[in-house]
């Protein structure tokens, strides 16, 4: 609509693994709206070959390692995709979720404001991982602001803490 403009700019950085996200929201309009906000990490399983299991280890696939992490009030909640068959509901201050594998880590941290709530479903090997804010209002001729980091990079604890947010608590210890 030609009321609305709508900016999203992804910040790379070449020092880490982060990526900055700004999303700004502005309203041309002389009508004040109620705003709600989603984003989401996906994961495609089926572009994954199968898991082949011997006495060693597995390779490839969906396996016990592979797991959704949320921190909720300051807990991590982590739940093994594999064993996954339902839609789970997280609600409360949602500091950053993350997709986790034994050495990688895909993970969003909201950074401006903070999410209240957040939904993991598995359907048909795609994970989705979702973070929803709370609603704002976006005043006649105003403008709304989000600011996010994204962390695709190894679980390295040092370059974890230096990202900040509590990420480090992505290793189990």
């Amino acid at each position: 609509s030609e009321n609305f403009i709508i900016t999203k700019i992804f910040d790379f950085s070449d020092a880490n693994y982060n990526i900055e996200e700004s999303i700004k929201i502005l309203n041309k309009s002389d009508l004040t709206y109620k705003v709600s906000l989603l984003s989401e990490l996906f994961y495609n399983f089926s572009t994954m070959p199968e898991v082949k299991t011997n006495f060693l280890n597995s390779v490839g696939g969906i396996d016990n390692s592979f797991e959704a992490l949320v921190n909720l009030n300051g807990k991590i909640e982590r739940t093994i995709l594999k064993d996954l068959n339902e839609i789970k509901n997280y609600g409360g201050r949602i500091n950053w979720t993350a997709l986790n594998d034994k050495y990688f880590l895909f993970a969003f941290i909201p950074q401006k404001p903070v999410g209240y709530k957040s939904e993991l479903l598995n359907s048909k090997n795609i994970v989705a991982l979702k973070t929803y804010y709370l609603e704002r209002n976006l005043d006649k001729k105003g403008k709304l602001e989000y600011s996010n980091l994204i962390y695709v990079g190894p679980k390295e604890i040092n370059t974890l803490k230096s990202v900040g947010s509590s990420l480090e608590l992505s290793i189990d210890l």
